[in-house]
């Protein structure tokens, strides 16, 4: 998943490209997330495609169970 620091560059050697046909509504609700994180939609559509190939879960609620785990291991370590 693309870090909210992370950095967008461009001209990477690629081994395939794919086209996605979306209709409106699909194309729209991918578009948005993409320009609120000043990213290119295929930047954005890339990095959801890969990880669900990893089988990471990327949700806000995934993210925020895995910073309680993180901060509970932390707190065991530390007390």
């Amino acid at each position: 998943m693309i870090k909210p620091d992370g950095k967008v560059t461009r001209g990477h050697q690629r081994a395939k490209t794919f086209q996605v046909r979306l209709n409106i509504e699909k194309l729209e609700t991918s578009t948005r997330p993409a320009e609120q994180r000043e990213f290119p939609v295929s930047t954005r559509t890339r990095d959801l495609l890969l990880s669900q190939l990893t089988g990471q879960d990327e949700s806000a609620k995934a993210l925020i169970d895995r910073i309680r785990a993180e901060l509970d291991d932390l707190a065991t370590r530390v007390a």
